[in-house]
């Protein structure tokens, strides 16, 4: 298999700056061209793509340019392609200054630099790409590039030699080893494939007898069906007439159910009462009730009274022997006392607190602060001659020399030694003293202290009482017991100044109430005044259950044989509601059963539509096979394998003539040794066969896109690509075979990447899955991808 993947170049034809081309994975590509410089696309430059293709592959272009005119200076291709699942770069490149020119290859295997090296670097170059892809430019030409240049296919134009020497170089013929290991391998293929579609044929045949297993077709079940729905729609019509009989017959019972459950509760609470007149009653009924309820009242209120009078004459003190004023006084007089007794006892624990404070200083004398006075003098002194000596010391430990610094006069050194040792003796004596003296300081510092604290507490301890504590606290306990009887002796006292107030008032109110009040019959008015409420609630019962009554309309009861007659139809029809409900699910799913196996017998069918196909290649490898001995190349086998391709034509041909039935064969006449193509066509007049060269030039058109993708599935699948490019493929196509070309086989193509160049509206306008445009402008071309 050779897979392109990308193209690179720069400095070819119009194009000058470097152009990046994706060769792999491109689907269905439409390449347009943009001419500003003269209009329209042509002369753009979308066939320098695939000439530069064509040039770095074969050193060769279809269009017949110069290399001058091809290859600018400065000109660079890169081709990047995989064969046999290695990874080549062919790098061809032209030098840039005139005086320099330098042409040549640079070829990598996977990276590795593999480059012919000798003498006829680029014959060299140029053989060894041809071993690489395995394919002769003519090759190329015949089922990669369909240029728009040339006689057209070689197979269609060509000479008998050139026919010849095609075919044996597509399929290998001039080497019996490759002929026989070749076929041999796609024989096998073959075989495999036809094996393969054997069982797909037993899985077929399985499917179709299970589709003949059932009671019925596809379209019978939906003819079922939609007759189960037509026979629903009338069941359904009529279970809902029925079944308004019946809510309605229901109804009925209902509404005769409810009217004489109302006559026989107004029998049984008033057995006369559609002579009664509610409201007259009702009316005297309440008016009596209000006048009761009001009696009631009265006499309630008037209980009330008397019960309070009863309660507050039983709560009045009559032993409290002062008035509330007097109690108020007394009970405050009470208080203050014990508000300073208590303000004493206060004073009286403070002074306990303090006296437990106060330090002792029986031992310590009144000459305290005279002594530290003296000491804090003496620590002055003491301070004074150690700094002396320290001055002292300094100035002797600076007399080091012999002389005097001042005035030349010689020096007794061991004086001077010994002034300064008896100056560190007394410098050390002071700081002895000095050590001791501040000890002392400190000291007599602190009984100072002590005694301004003792004199601050004795002055606080002279301001607080001096009373007995156990003797105060039992002033304090006396006067605290006698606050709450006066307490209570004052409450009690305002407590009857209340009792008064409200007994005149209750005396008051009693003499407005007339004396033929009875507080004893309340009991009884209260049990009348009951019975008349409840005779008043059932007379509103009756009331309504009468205008309930009133408001129902009289009803004819439904004979009971009329009424089983109406149920039994409603249930007939909600039961053929169900059971055709069954029924359609049954039929939608035999019928989901039917299409499921009528549709996987499509898929098969489809799977099975290439068997024609394999066999057409079978025999072709057949006769590759025998086309080929040890004796040489046999023109009348090369002939039949000629007839073996034609028979696989009719996959593109039948879809590019737009003719039922048009056959292409190869005369076998053992005489002639050339290959000459012939076309049989049926029409309503007959059969006609003629040579293909007498077609017109867009059905050989027709032909040679036919030919182009049938080869491109014969060739063993080391030659097969994963690239077909069809430059102008629209030139010379009529517009029968335009439109078979864009709208029934380039959707079907199966190739990596179709590349198609086309300035006709039909084409341009199929689906492709792609868009690039070629735009020249001030004779400088430019690629993009839309």
């Amino acid at each position: 298999m050779i897979r392109f993947k990308s193209l690179r170049y720069k400095n070819a034809v119009t194009f000058q700056e470097t152009v990046l081309i994706p060769l792999e994975h491109q689907g269905r590509v439409f390449l347009k061209g943009d001419n500003k410089d003269t209009g329209g696309s042509n002369g753009a430059g979308k066939s320098t793509i695939f000439e530069v293709l064509q040039h770095i592959l074969f050193s060769s272009t279809s269009k017949g340019f110069a290399r001058n005119q091809f290859a600018g200076d400065g000109y660079f291709a890169e081709l990047i392609l995989e064969v046999d699942s290695h990874e080549y770069k062919i790098l061809q490149f032209r030098g840039a200054k005139k005086q320099e020119r330098t042409n040549g290859y640079k070829i990598y295997k996977d990276k590795v630099d593999v480059t012919p090296k000798g003498t006829r670097h680029m014959a060299d170059c140029i053989t060894y790409i041809k071993e690489i892809i395995g394919i002769t430019e003519e090759e190329f030409r015949g089922y990669v590039y369909l240029a728009q240049e040339g006689a057209g296919h070689v197979l269609i134009s060509g000479k008998g030699a050139e026919k010849r020497n095609y075919l044996s170089d597509l399929f290998s013929l001039d080497r019996y080893d490759l002929v026989k290991e070749g076929v041999d391998d796609e024989l096998e293929a073959v075989k495999a494939q036809i094996a393969a579609l054997s069982e797909k044929a037993a899985v077929r045949d399985e499917v179709e007898s299970q589709l003949a297993a059932l009671p019925m077709s596809s379209a019978d079940f939906a003819a079922m069906s939609d007759s189960i729905e037509n026979t629903s729609q009338f069941v359904h019509d009529k279970n809902a007439v029925w079944g308004a009989r019946i809510k309605e017959a229901d109804s009925t019972l209902s509404r005769y159910a409810d009217r004489k459950g109302v006559r026989q509760k107004l029998d049984l609470m008033f057995p006369k009462w559609d002579e009664l007149d509610v409201n007259d009653v009702s009316e005297t009924r309440q008016a009596k009730l209000r006048k009761l309820n009001a009696r009631i009242s009265k006499l309630e209120e008037l209980e009330a009274l008397v019960s309070e009078k009863t309660e507050l004459e039983a709560a009045y003190d009559s032993d409290v022997g002062m008035t509330e004023q007097e109690a108020a006084a007394s009970l405050g007089r009470s208080q203050t006392r014990l508000a300073k007794l208590q303000a004493e006892l206060d004073g009286i624990r403070r002074r306990i607190v303090l006296e437990e404070k106060l330090p002792q200083v029986r031992q310590i004398g009144d000459d305290v602060p005279e002594r530290l006075k003296d000491a804090q003098g003496a620590l002055s002194v003491i301070e004074h001659q150690l700094e002396e000596s320290k001055t002292n010391i300094t100035k002797l430990a600076k007399l080091t020399e012999s002389e005097c610094p001042t005035c030349g006069q010689p020096l007794d050194t061991e004086a001077i030694a010994e002034q300064l040792t008896k100056a560190e003796g007394m410098a050390r004596t002071m700081k002895s003293a000095l050590k001791t003296t501040t000890t002392e300081v400190v000291a007599l510092r602190g009984l100072c202290d002590t005694l301004d604290e003792y004199n601050k507490l004795a002055a606080q301890i002279g301001e607080l009482p001096t009373i007995d504590l156990t003797e105060h606290r039992e002033s304090i306990d006396e006067t605290e017991k006698s606050i709450p009887p006066m307490q209570e002796v004052l409450e009690q006292a305002r407590e009857n100044v209340r009792i008064s107030k409200r007994l005149a008032e209750i005396v008051e109110s009693l003499v407005e109430f007339p004396d033929s009040l009875d507080v004893s019959k309340l009991e009884d008015y209260r049990e009348k005044s009951s019975k008349l409420e409840k005779s008043l609630g059932k007379l509103e019962t009756i009331k309504v259950l009468k205008e309930q009554f009133s408001g129902m309309e009289e009803i004819d009861i439904i004979p009971d044989d009329e009424y089983v007659h109406i149920s039994e139809m409603s249930e007939f029809y909600q039961n053929a509601v169900t059971e055709l409900a069954v029924q359609k699910q049954q039929a939608e799913a035999s019928k989901k059963t039917a299409e499921t196996l009528q549709n996987r017998l499509s898929e098969l069918d489809t799977q099975l539509s290439v068997w024609e196909s394999v066999q057409l290649r079978r025999s072709l490898f057949e006769a590759m096979k025998a086309a080929y001995g040890p004796k040489g190349l046999k023109i009348h086998q090369l002939k039949k394998v000629c007839n073996a391709i034609c028979r696989t034509l009719p996959k593109y041909t039948t879809i590019m003539f737009q003719e039922p039935r048009v056959e292409f064969f190869v005369d076998n006449d053992p005489d002639s040794t050339d290959i000459e193509f012939f076309v049989r066509r049926f029409t309503p007049e007959g059969t006609s066969e003629y040579p293909v060269g007498k077609l017109s030039g867009g059905e050989k058109k027709r032909l040679a896109v036919a030919m182009i993708f049938s080869l491109a599935e014969l060739v063993s699948p080391r030659k097969r690509c994963n690239l077909v490019i069809l430059d102008e493929v629209g030139d010379g196509l009529d517009p029968i075979g335009e439109e078979a070309f864009a709208s029934q086989l380039l959707p079907k193509l199966i190739q990596d990447t179709v590349i198609c160049t086309s300035h006709r509206s039909g084409i341009a306008a199929a689906q492709f899955d792609t868009h690039w445009t070629v735009t020249k402008k001030d004779n400088v071309s430019t690629f993009s991808i839309d």
